[in-house]
């Protein structure tokens, strides 16, 4: 048994071999040994990313929510994330990190270490805003217990953490990484599905031998 497993990993390693920014699409597994080998150079693949500017949308039918989203992530971990509605109607806009965020919106500017809670009780939904930073790019929170899924490319397909649901149904190359376009998000009261139009700010990817 142990023989039979090890080729496809050692044939999906081969592959990769050069570097990990090699075109995601020409890599595929179809053992679960050698999709965990995958994921762990896509996990390495996306290292680089400690800043990056993310444009997208945001929607629930349950809610009959549609909002643009705007989320920029800093080097240094502080964000900034602003959701509007049509014509910038309802927008709110959070600045901060993690451990204290300035909200704007109509009622002006409030501060809040819980995010996630004050957009709950003045909305009536949320945003997984703890986990987005990561969630966005396709990869778990670090050091969170979790559960995920990973598909023949080696990228998340599912990811339970935190109370939080994901299923990743579309991903796209850009600049040189592999990144989620489309995923749904579902904490049992809510699902949100997000689509991403554009990332910018992106750093260049890592070259490793």
């Amino acid at each position: 048994m142990r023989a039979a497993l090890a080729a496809p990993v050692a044939a999906a390693l081969l592959v990769l071999a050069g570097c990990v920014t090699a075109p995601p699409q020409a890599q595929r597994a179809d053992t679960p040994a050698a999709r965990e080998a995958l994921w762990r150079l896509h996990q390495a693949s996306l290292a680089a990313v400690d800043r990056f500017l993310m444009s997208g949308r945001v929607t629930s039918a349950e809610l009959a929510l549609r909002a643009d989203l705007r989320w920029k992530e800093n080097a240094d971990g502080h964000y900034e994330l602003r959701l509007a509605g049509p014509f910038g109607a309802g927008a709110v806009e959070l600045r901060g990190d993690a451990q204290g965020v300035e909200v704007r919106n109509s009622d002006g500017v409030q501060y809040t270490s819980d995010p996630e809670g004050w957009i709950l009780k003045r909305y009536g939904w949320t945003l997984p805003i703890s986990g987005l930073r990561h969630w966005a790019l396709g990869l778990p929170i670090p050091d969170s217990p979790s559960q995920r899924v990973v598909d023949d490319a080696g990228r998340l397909a599912s990811l339970t953490q935190n109370g939080w649901m994901l299923r990743y149904t579309e991903y796209r190359v850009q600049n040189g990484y592999d990144l989620p376009r489309r995923f749904e998000a579902d904490n049992g009261r809510v699902k949100l599905k997000l689509l991403i139009d554009q990332w910018d700010e992106l750093p260049a990817p890592l070259q490793t031998p």
